[in-house]
C-alpha cells in the first residue's frame, strides 16, 4: 500500500526546491514569482500559532487588566527600567521548561505629571521678580509650606516694590532671607523677607502617589535688579524612588515581583 502522506511530503519537498519556498516566523509559507510578487502558499490571513504583539499602555491598571487576559496561558516576567522609566511584561518569557519566542510583550511608559512638569521645567532658570512671583501665585496648589496665605502675602509685598534698587541681603534666624532695597526715585528704602525654601507635594508620575519635594530659593542682585529662581533638591533620587514605588505597585497588581534593570 502506497503511503500517501510520504508521497505528498516528497512532492512538497520537490516543489520547495524548485520554487524556493520560504517561511515567515509564524510558519506560513510563500514564494516570489518572476515579477517579484509574493505568492502565499498558505492562507495569508491564517492566525499564527503564537502571539506576536507589543502593546503600549498609559496607566498601570490597563496594563494589569491586559496581562490578566493571558495569565493562565503565559509565563510572564516583569522588568522595570529605572533609566527609561518603563515597566515591561514579557508574557511568553523563556522558563526552565524550555525556550519560548518571547514575542508577546506589554509595557507601560511612565510619564511626568502635569504638576511635576510645571515645576521641573523652570527649575534652575533665572526669572525677574515679577515672573517669579507670578509663578508662585499660579502654582500654590503644590506648596505645602509656607502656607497659601503666606505665599500670597509674599507676592503682594513684592508687587509693591517693583521700582526699587536692591542693595543687599542677610539670613534671619527664623529661616527667612531679608532683602534690603531703596526706591529708585530717591524715596525711602525698605526691607522684604522671603523664605529660603519652599516645601512641595505633588505626583512625580501621572496617576501615581504624591511625593514631597523641596524647592531651594536662590537669588542674585545684578545692578540693583533682583533675579530669582529655585533648585529642586535631590530631585533625581526622588524620581528614581517614585518609579520604583510605581513598579512595585504594578507588581502587586500582577502578583509578580518586578526585576529592576538599568
Amino acid at each position: 500500500m502506497i503511503d500517501v502522506t510520504a508521497v505528498i511530503d516528497l512532492a512538497r519537498e520537490a516543489e520547495r526546491r524548485a520554487v524556493m519556498i520560504q517561511q515567515t516566523e509564524d510558519g506560513r509559507e510563500f514564494t516570489v514569482d518572476k515579477e517579484g510578487q509574493i505568492v502565499w502558499l498558505t492562507n495569508k490571513e491564517e492566525a499564527p500559532h503564537y502571539i506576536r504583539s507589543h502593546v503600549r499602555f498609559s496607566e498601570a491598571a490597563s496594563l494589569a487588566a491586559y496581562v490578566a487576559r493571558f495569565r493562565e496561558t503565559s509565563t510572564p516576567l516583569v522588568t522595570a527600567s529605572i533609566s527609561e522609566k518603563i515597566v515591561k511584561v514579557s508574557l511568553d518569557y523563556p522558563t526552565d521548561a524550555g525556550p519560548t519566542r518571547n514575542a508577546h510583550q506589554a509595557w507601560w511608559q511612565l510619564t511626568d505629571s502635569l504638576e511635576f512638569k510645571t515645576w521641573s521645567s523652570v527649575a534652575g532658570k533665572s526669572m525677574t521678580q515679577e515672573a517669579f512671583m507670578r509663578f508662585l501665585e499660579e502654582n500654590t496648589a503644590e506648596i505645602v509650606s509656607p502656607d497659601a496665605a503666606k505665599i500670597m502675602e509674599l507676592v503682594a509685598d513684592f508687587e509693591e516694590i517693583k521700582t526699587v534698587t536692591f542693595k543687599s541681603s542677610r539670613r534671619l534666624q527664623n529661616g527667612l532671607r531679608e532683602l534690603v532695597y531703596v526706591e529708585k526715585d530717591g524715596g525711602a528704602g525698605g526691607r522684604a523677607a522671603m523664605p529660603e525654601k519652599i516645601e512641595l507635594s505633588m505626583p512625580i508620575f501621572r496617576g501615581e502617589s504624591q511625593w514631597a519635594l523641596t524647592a531651594l530659593l536662590r537669588y542674585r542682585i545684578d545692578d540693583g535688579a533682583l533675579k530669582l529662581w529655585f533648585d529642586l533638591h535631590r530631585v533625581a533620587s526622588i524620581c528614581d524612588r517614585a518609579f520604583e514605588a510605581a513598579a512595585l505597585r504594578v507588581g502587586g497588581l500582577l502578583k509578580l515581583e518586578p526585576m529592576f534593570v538599568p
